[in-house]
């Protein structure tokens, strides 16, 4: 079976209680060629409670791929 591997960014708030960091690395793992991008101190909803660098970031990912 051939795998296929699908830019992936994955966005975690290392202040969020429900979704721990261990989490957000076993889902990199998971997914070939994916990486985390960490928001320190930051809790869940990233893009309610940080809008402006959750939105550069994603953009700046997806122009990048």
């Amino acid at each position: 079976m051939q795998r296929h591997t699908l830019p992936t960014l994955i966005f975690h708030g290392a202040g969020d209680v429900a979704s721990m960091a261990k989490n957000a690395a076993r889902a990199a793992a998971a997914i070939a060629g994916s990486r985390v991008e960490p928001y320190e101190g930051a809790p869940h909803g990233l893009f309610l409670t940080d809008p402006a660098r959750f939105n550069r970031d994603l953009l700046g990912f997806i122009r990048s791929v």
